[in-house]
């Protein structure tokens, strides 16, 4: 637990089942290196490394809800392929319950490639039918949705305008859901909003704002006229528009007049944008089927889609991590704390980035200068600094039981606010061996009191190509001599 966690109230969202009803998507990634032009022809050559599956579009709000803790289950139609089968196969791994899927043979799944390399997407290549589902098709969805939607606490509905919701399961779907007085959430892609008529929020970005109202948003007051058309026209209660970099805007009507509460985004370093819009509307379902009221729900939805967008692909998403996120808001260094499952995605992502690495490692009890002169020079040697620190059980039985003076909670918060650092995580182990085989990092830094050979893990880093960098104390300054200090003023 973080010094934020401690200090602040804990924001708990008790396991609730959610339908996700509309088109579910298998999203393929492939990655590789470009560093030549064809023969054939004047078009770059990717040299592939690494290929995955995600779940995209309906399938992919389902995961996101399934990783916040909720019941997902997942409705709509998939084909009777190997990527349909792939697509069930991923949905169950996920914790999701895939039995409202329908196979329908007379269409694919919808299917779509996409080929990055450094960092960025180079082509998409899509598989789809946009062709409606046939009359026995949608009625079988629709019965499958209808008993998905009469054990939740909330609807969810996904239209990519794929097929899949005809206006008949559209406006079965939503009068089913209503009747029994759960949020209904839905992520438009229509034109013509009428066709939700009877839903509590609509989710749409920027651009799908001003083509259903027929008004640029611009401005405040723009907003605010097409939030209200869209209002009137849907019936809805609420209009969340996510507005990219500017974060997101809550649109009611309060005594006949439209009303907003901006959410502004924190600042990111964007990495992909697939994905932040399902994480909105996912996290928005889970928290309104909590209960949580329609603001405090927008504003961790906010915080999830930022969490996504510095990921490639969809994203993954947590509640713990929207958590750590909501307590960053209060102790703003909070984010470079991590848990022990969020290191390998995180080392992914900075492989990618081309970034390296430097570890170090201590209990960094009573920090003082010679900390931080290590801490800065260990920053120096590469991209991204990553520390790990002694827990206070490991502290103990390296230091005696009279050790930590300061709880690793304090620890952890105070290195977290140091620039030169950029991550903290805390080891329960007596060294760090597990987690210098979990990172592998290029860079393994150590006290002036070590030597290249004799630094506990020297020999996995340099296993690898690794290298081992000795920064010399400061002289004259140490925790053990403060600590005497202090002790000796007490007597």
């Amino acid at each position: 637990m973080s010094a934020a966690d401690r200090r602040s109230p804990p924001i708990v969202l008790p396991p609730s089942a959610v339908a996700v009803v509309g088109d579910p998507i298998l999203d393929r990634y492939v990655f590789g290196g470009v560093s030549r032009i064809s023969p054939e022809a004047p078009v770059q050559v990717m040299d592939v490394s690494e290929e995955r599956y995600d779940l995209g579009g309906a399938a992919n709000v389902a995961e996101k809800l399934s990783s916040l803790g909720m019941n997902a289950v997942l409705c709509g139609a998939i084909g009777a392929d190997m990527e349909g089968r792939i697509l069930v196969r991923l949905a169950r791994k996920a914790g999701i319950e895939p039995w409202g899927l329908v196979a329908d043979p007379s269409r694919p799944t919808t299917f779509k490639t996409r080929f990055i390399a450094r960092g960025q997407q180079m082509l998409r290549v899509d598989r789809e039918s946009r062709a409606p589902l046939s009359g026995c098709v949608a009625a079988e969805l629709l019965r499958r949705a209808k008993k998905a939607i009469g054990g939740a606490k909330a609807l969810v509905i996904e239209d990519y305008a794929k097929g899949t919701l005809t206006d008949r399961v559209l406006a079965g779907i939503i009068r089913f859901a209503a009747r029994r007085r759960i949020p209904i959430v839905v992520d438009p892609k229509r034109k013509d909003f009428s066709v939700y008529r009877g839903c509590t929020i609509l989710t749409p970005n920027r651009k799908e704002t001003e083509e259903a109202s027929g008004i640029r948003v611009s401005d405040p007051d723009s907003l605010l006229a097409a939030g209200d058309r869209l209002l009137k026209v849907s019936g809805a209660r609420w209009l969340v528009v996510t507005l990219d970099r500017d974060g997101l805007a809550v649109v009611a009507r309060e005594n006949g007049r439209p009303v907003a509460t901006r959410i502004p985004a924190r600042a990111r370093a964007v990495f992909d944008p697939t994905g932040a819009g399902d994480a909105v509307t996912a996290t928005l379902a889970a928290c309104l089927a909590a209960g949580m009221p329609i603001i405090e729900a927008a504003r961790m939805a906010n915080l999830a889609a930022g969490l996504v967008v510095e990921q490639v692909g969809v994203g993954r998403l947590s509640w713990d991590a929207v958590r750590r996120a909501a307590m960053s808001e209060l102790f703003p260094s909070a984010w470079k704390i991590l848990d022990r499952r969020d290191i390998v995605p995180l080392v992914k992502r900075l492989r990618r980035e081309g970034k390296k690495i430097v570890f170090t490692n201590g209990c960094f009890d009573l920090l003082h200068s010679g900390h931080v002169a290590l801490l800065e020079k260990a920053r120096s040697f590469g991209d991204v600094l990553m520390l790990a620190i002694n827990s206070d059980r490991s502290v103990a039985r390296l230091k005696g039981p009279d050790r930590p003076v300061v709880p690793q909670e304090d620890r952890v918060r105070m290195l977290a606010s140091l620039s030169c650092v950029d991550y903290v995580t805390v080891f329960e182990e007596p060294t760090p061996k597990r987690l210098l085989r979990l990172i592998k990092p290029d860079v393994l830094v150590k006290g002036g009191d070590n030597t290249p050979t004799t630094a506990v893990g020297w020999e996995i880093v340099t296993s690898y190509g690794g290298r081992v960098e000795i920064v010399p104390l400061v002289e004259g300054i140490s925790t053990t001599r403060l600590v005497e200090k202090i002790r000796g003023g007490r007597r």
